[in-house]
């Protein structure tokens, strides 16, 4: 097979001599890319830096299985069973990539390799219509985005292409494919997200499994590598710069790098027991998660709010001990809800986790969270507290609980499978292009920040010199004031306008 392999790439002139203007004439593909062909392993890592071919190279590893069937016995009954290869991404923009490659192969020159053309030939990736179906060996080649996880479910697949791989989630391989397909590429850049593929990779080395292996792309590995632009990121970044790194050296070391929350480790670093007592956590395992425990009733339960409608509107429990120690010991996370849904769903989450309702709530204190919390309050008597909250405070905030002390043991704590959002949050985010190391310019950031932002505001309300005593308790009965600003809202609101007024604002006739 391996032959017929390079056979079909000289005839799509895929391999040969090219002669660039940066690189002189040379074989491609290039030795790097070459193994990556050669492997027989069922799941084949491809890491590269933008725009150095790594879907030109994905593509073209799968038109082999795609004719495979023209190089086989024709069946006694005359018809080919039913093949089906996939090409998936995050968008189907990015599926539309290595689909248009094997258009341009199979399709518009199909010439070279004398073959038919198909029966039917969609290449529509803005309207989510990516699909080649050849009758005469029964194939079909179908892009799809992964924002529904459930389309993949259900169909076997003999190859299938992942996309920029690191921007998917672990589920799409974990729940929809690794069981539905015959073999598999990973085409991608490296970044933050894709922490889950460098696990599975190191997990598969340490279980000696040879089905999966991992290759590294140079950049010119595409002939027509912009060196140019190479050359000018080199010298205005380093060659240390983790941005640089990433996305021009394709370093699989660097995907940690850039974290807005470096020091976050969830995993145990020593194996030493933890002691919980009256007044705090004593002890650990170096790590900032642990295992769930019964909390002590005298701790102080807060909670932190960020709202979201096509983001998700998280909720976090916290619970404060006398020493300072935190606790973040559950979770809620939805999207699309109303107000009023959030509300039953978070005071019934209540009851499960053994909080006593109402607790203090902190969320930001202006723009569409002000609005938001005072609508909340007058129709579903939930109650929230706004706290100062910028970027860069609040980013300080969490880091000094994620510090540790002499002792090497951090304030703040996140129970184990509670809080999924939360934990994603401080691995994954991380600064844009133009935000690392920009001295009194606003911070960027890029990846899901929702929870981290609730966490913020919980901590933002809290001493930075750890706590000897209970937070007197702030759900004191409302003051006159307050009442009667109440009363002038909810007037507004419902149109009453004056005691000279109807409910509707109309003067009443003489």
């Amino acid at each position: 097979m391996k032959s017929d392999k390079w056979r079909i790439f000289e005839a799509l002139d895929y391999a040969r001599k090219i002669k660039s203007d940066h690189y002189g004439t040379r074989s491609y593909p290039v030795p790097e890319v070459r193994a990556f062909h050669n492997s027989d392993a069922r799941i084949k890592i491809s890491t590269a830096p933008a725009r150095s071919g790594k879907s030109w190279s994905a593509a073209h590893d799968i038109i082999p299985d795609i004719l495979e069937p023209l190089f086989s016995p024709t069946p006694v009954s005359g018809r080919y069973p039913e093949r089906r290869h996939l090409i998936a991404g995050p968008e189907y923009e990015h599926s539309s990539k290595e689909f248009h490659v094997i258009v341009e192969a199979l399709v518009h020159n199909r010439g070279k390799l004398g073959i038919p053309g198909p029966t039917r030939c969609l290449e529509q990736p803005k309207l989510g219509r990516l699909e080649i179906y050849w009758k005469e060996w029964n194939t079909w080649l179908i892009g799809k985005s992964v924002k529904q996880l459930h389309s993949l479910l259900g169909d076997q697949w003999i190859t299938s292409i992942l996309s920029e791989t690191a921007q998917m989630d672990s589920r799409v391989w974990r729940q929809g494919l690794s069981t539905r397909v015959g073999r598999s590429i990973w085409p991608t850049t490296p970044s933050v997200r894709g922490r889950w593929i460098k696990d599975f990779y190191e997990e598969s080395l340490a279980a000696c499994d040879s089905n999966v292996q991992h290759f590294r792309f140079p950049p010119w590995a595409n002939p027509f590598y912009d060196k140019v632009r190479f050359d000018e990121e080199l010298r205005r970044r380093g060659a240390d710069d983790p941005y640089f790194k990433e996305q021009f050296l394709g370093d699989w070391d660097v995907w940690y790098g850039g974290r807005v929350f470096p020091t976050f480790q969830p995993d145990p670093v020593e194996e030493v027991d933890k002691y919980v007592s009256p007044h705090g956590i004593s002890g650990g395992d170096g790590s900032h998660c642990v295992d769930p425990f019964i909390i002590p009733a005298h701790w102080q339960r807060i909670g932190g709010i960020d709202f979201g409608w096509r983001d998700p509107t998280v909720f976090l429990w916290l619970a404060v001990a006398p020493d300072g120690t935190c606790v973040v010991y559950d979770e809620y996370s939805a999207t699309q809800r109303s107000m009023g849904e959030h509300t039953s769903m978070i005071e019934a989450k209540c009851l499960d986790n053994g909080t006593q309702w109402p607790i203090d709530v902190f969320r930001e204190p202006k723009g569409q969270s002000k609005q938001i919390s005072e609508d909340m309050m007058m129709d579903h008597n939930f109650h929230t507290f706004p706290v100062k909250a910028d970027r860069l405070s609040g980013r300080l905030r969490v880091q000094e609980f994620l510090d540790r002390n002499e002792a090497g043991m951090p304030r703040l704590r996140v129970f184990k499978e509670k809080c999924p959002e939360l934990v994603r949050s401080l691995l994954e985010l991380h600064y844009d292009d133009g935000g690392i190391g920009r001295e009194g310019a606003v911070e960027k950031w890029i990846g899901p920040d929702h929870a981290v932002d609730a966490l913020k505001y919980a901590l933002l309300s809290r001493t930075s010199v750890p706590l000897l005593q209970q937070r007197p308790d702030v759900h004191a009965r409302p003051t006159l004031d307050r009442l009667i600003r109440d009363m002038k809202r909810r007037n507004r609101r419902h149109g009453y306008i004056g005691r000279d007024r109807d409910r509707y604002g109309r003067l009443p006739h003489a």
